[in-house]
C-alpha cells in the first residue's frame, strides 16, 4: 500500500522494495486469510528489502528466521539498539536473542502506518532484497541518519 509520506521515501529512493505487511486481527476471517496468504508469500518468495509490520506479525516471523538480524546495521548508523531491546526474539535456528528489527520512531510514516494509538510498528531487513543498499539508505531515512 502507498501513502504520502512512503511515497516520499520511493521518491528519494525509487529502488527499494519496502513491504508493509497490515494483518491486523480484527479483519473478517476470509479477509484476514488472504491477508495471511499475501504474506506467507513475501516472506518466502519476494527480494523484499525492507518489511513493517506491527510487533505481532515482527515477533513470529523473527522467530521463524525471516529478517537478517539488524544490530550491526543500527550500530553503524548510530542506532542506539537498547532502545529497541525490548524486540529482541529468539529465532528456531539460534538459541541466543537477538535483534531483528527497530520500532519506527513517530513520523508522518509510523502515523499513517499506525492502525491504533499504542501500535508499535517495526521495520526489518529481508534475506533476499534486491536493492540492499537502498534498503539502508531507507533505515537512514527513517531514523533521520
Amino acid at each position: 500500500e502507498s501513502s504520502a509520506a512512503s511515497d516520499v521515501y520511493k521518491r528519494q529512493i525509487p529502488k527499494i522494495s519496502v513491504v508493509h505487511v497490515p494483518l491486523f486481527d480484527s479483519l473478517p476471517g476470509d479477509q484476514l486469510y488472504a491477508y495471511q496468504m499475501k504474506a506467507q508469500i513475501q516472506f518466502a518468495a519476494a527480494s523484499v528489502d525492507i518489511f513493517i509490520l506491527d510487533e505481532k506479525n515482527y515477533r513470529r516471523h523473527a522467530s521463524m528466521g525471516a529478517f537478517k538480524p539488524i544490530e550491526d546495521i543500527a550500530k553503524d548508523m548510530g542506532i542506539d539498539i537498547k532502545e529497541h531491546s525490548s524486540l529482541n526474539v529468539v529465532t528456531e535456528e539460534e538459541s541466543k536473542e537477538r535483534l531483528y528489527g527497530l520500532e519506527i520512531p513517530d513520523s508522518e510514516l509510523m502515523n499513517e502506518l499506525r492502525v491504533k494509538e499504542d501500535d508499535r510498528i517495526i521495520l526489518s531487513v529481508g534475506h533476499r532484497g534486491e536493492f540492499p543498499e537502498n534498503g539502508l539508505r531507507f533505515i537512514e531515512l527513517v531514523f533521520n541518519k
